[in-house]
């Protein structure tokens, strides 16, 4: 199977399991090079939060479960991700990623975001020091 039918795959999958995560929608990055498909498909919501698939390279039809965090904060002790067979149903695979993965992910993007807004006010503090 070629790196191309791997990530339309991919896609097919995150599209079955948005149908039964609310408030999440796939984001499909574009193709790039035709030898060199994007290796993550993502599902974001509107507050800027995002699930990333990818398959795992050294177990055929398995598929890895991360998160997407804000650039500038990158300090991560720990980034949960989960592992799951897809082949199982896609509902299946909805309940196990809203009930293994979400809790720990949603927690550790809020502090993200928190530490985001942090560094954002610092960075205008230094701005106003700065302009006086």
């Amino acid at each position: 199977m070629t790196d191309r039918t791997e990530f339309e795959k991919l896609v097919t999958l995150a599209m079955d399991i948005e149908k039964h995560l609310y408030g999440w929608m796939v984001e499909i990055p574009s193709a790039g090079a035709i030898d060199y498909p994007p290796r993550h498909v993502y599902m974001g919501r509107e507050d800027g939060a995002g699930i990333a698939f990818a398959w795992i390279w050294n177990q055929p039809g398995r598929v890895e479960v991360s998160g997407r965090y804000p650039i500038d904060v990158s300090n991560y002790r720990a980034r949960p991700s989960i592992r799951l067979a897809a082949d199982r149903p896609e509902l299946n695979l909805a309940k196990e990623i809203t009930r293994r993965f979400l809790p720990a992910y949603l927690s550790c993007w809020e502090q993200a975001q928190d530490e985001l807004i942090s560094l954002r006010r610092a960075k205008e503090r230094v701005q106003q020091t700065a302009e006086a």
